[in-house]
């Protein structure tokens, strides 16, 4: 349930985002709601939050999907 609810609040900090989407699709495992090839806007939609402020405003107009 820790891994479910540290998904839910991940967040890109200093990371780089090569590790941030590592991180990202490695507790993905851990929400049940979260399966790829299902949910995948909500899933782009998770990953683009998580991001830094300025980089969510470069990929947010790029709609990309998972």
């Amino acid at each position: 349930m820790e891994k479910a609810k540290e998904f839910l609040e991940l967040k890109q900090g200093n990371i780089i985002i090569r590790e941030y989407a590592s991180k990202f699709n490695e507790l993905m495992k851990f929400q049940p709601h979260y399966k790829k090839g299902e949910n995948d806007e909500d899933i782009c939609t998770q990953f683009e939050n998580g991001l830094r402020a300025n980089i969510q405003t470069i990929v947010g107009v790029l709609h990309i999907t998972y």
